[in-house]
């Protein structure tokens, strides 16, 4: 099963508020699939998912940004695993960008 076909029977089951499911879904469509949507869940590494976020970070996608799509593959394959489709996360102990603290005026 590729992460794209787990993403479609997944996410149908999450009940969720609205915003977040827009949220999740734009993060999927802009950052998570095109990258992993076609890769088996069980080909899916460590060193592949630090080498996106590498490449994320180099093209200049904000740290807010990078935080929620990493946050959101790391639930995709949690949730894998907790299906005993896999036989680990290999998004537990990724490592993302801090963003930026807000100051205000």
């Amino acid at each position: 099963m590729t992460v794209a076909e787990w993403w479609a029977k997944w996410s149908d089951t999450r009940v969720i508020e609205r915003a977040t499911r827009d949220r999740d879904a734009s993060h999927w469509r802009n950052h998570v699939k095109p990258r992993w949507g076609t890769v088996p869940l069980s080909a899916v590494t460590s060193w592949d998912v630090e080498a996106w976020i590498a490449s994320m970070v180099k093209a200049g996608v904000g740290a807010a940004t990078i935080q929620h799509a990493v946050r959101l593959l790391r639930h995709i394959m949690g949730e894998a695993l907790k299906h005993r489709l896999v036989k680990s996360n290999p998004v537990a102990d990724a490592k993302v960008p801090k963003a930026p603290c807000r100051v205000r005026p």
